[in-house]
């Protein structure tokens, strides 16, 4: 059995005296799946941004699940409800056969995010998109990633 979390990460940007940070509302169809189960992740942003979205599975493996490509356009509209799927998946990602405890993680930006660093042409490149500790604390490790996609690297989370 496969336990998720889902975690969401705000990127602030420079906001102003009093301003809140952009939010980002993660939610799956559940908590615990079988192997082969359909996950299906749903996001809520409440206000304009760039999004990105991981998923960690049991094992540490990472995957971007928003935007399927480095080159598609990860802004989305606040107020929207966005359903992620994968390709020819009617859900976001199947469950697989690796016990233990997966991760959904979002990040919000008020700003650009730059994935050329981690792209290889029009896909994503796990050779250098990975968690560098797979046991070791994956938020942090991704926080870590969302940073340098970032120009300001600010974040609340």
């Amino acid at each position: 059995m496969l336990a998720l979390i889902a975690t969401v990460a705000l990127a602030v940007g420079s906001p102003g005296p009093g301003a809140q940070p952009a939010q980002v509302l993660v939610t799956l169809n559940g908590g615990d799946y079988q192997p082969g189960d359909q996950v299906r992740v749903e996001i809520e942003p409440q206000e304009d941004g760039y999004l990105i979205v991981f998923r960690v599975d049991g094992d540490g493996y990472l995957r971007v699940l928003f935007p399927l490509d480095p080159d598609l356009d990860p802004f989305v509209r606040g107020g929207g409800r966005y359903e992620l799927r994968g390709r020819g998946e009617k859900g976001s990602f199947l469950a697989d056969d690796r016990g233990g405890t997966g991760l959904v993680f979002a990040a919000l930006s008020r700003e650009p995010l730059a994935f050329d660093r981690y792209a290889a042409g029009s896909h994503w490149d796990y050779e250098r998109l990975w968690l560098p500790d797979p046991a070791g604390d994956a938020e942090a490790q991704l926080m870590s990633i969302v940073r340098a996609m970032s120009d300001n690297g600010r974040f609340d989370h």
